[in-house]
């Protein structure tokens, strides 16, 4: 079970602790752990799913094969994947980037972007994937509300629950 620490575990009542950090070594062996390993089946399994990929200050080190295969192998073939976006959100060069993800890009289906606050998800939070899909499979464009810069956890709070109100 996944939790903050210190919390009691809901299905069995046990407090809940630190999981084994993954140290920055060639072989990591993602399945000796089984709480990693379940991570990873999530992972893979949203990964499979996903129409739109973000990508968060991830740059897939030569060093981590496993858990690049691993994403690799759920994305699956990028010619399969030609109607799917990825959006990077790392401070690297545009190219490097592109360079580094080539094999989860189609054409010209990706992003890049140096900060979250341009990124698409901060732009039409909540209903981002609808979003894309009024952009490219219909030429539409829908209402951006993007999340306010600079704001507080409380006023983050505010225009999410306007936000809401909003959809509903």
């Amino acid at each position: 079970m996944i939790g903050k620490i210190g919390n009691n575990c809901s299905y069995c009542g046990e407090q809940l602790v630190p999981t084994k950090l993954l140290y920055p070594i060639s072989e990591k062996n993602y399945n000796s752990n089984p709480f990693i390993k379940d991570q990873w089946n999530i992972l893979g399994q949203a990964i499979d799913q996903a129409y739109a990929l973000t990508i968060f200050g991830y740059g897939a080190p030569k060093s981590d094969i496993e858990a690049v295969n691993l994403m690799k192998k759920a994305w699956g073939k990028i010619e399969d994947r030609s109607m799917e976006q990825i959006e990077i959100i790392d401070i690297k060069d545009d190219e490097e980037l592109a360079n580094t993800w080539s094999e989860f890009i189609f054409s010209h289906h990706y992003g890049t972007h140096k900060s979250f606050l341009d990124s698409h998800l901060c732009k039409v939070p909540r209903r981002s994937i609808e979003a894309y899909y009024e952009m490219f499979f219909n030429a539409n464009f829908i209402d951006l509300h993007e999340y306010p810069k600079n704001a507080s956890f409380e006023q983050l709070t505010t225009f999410i629950q306007n936000l809401t109100k909003y959809e509903n």
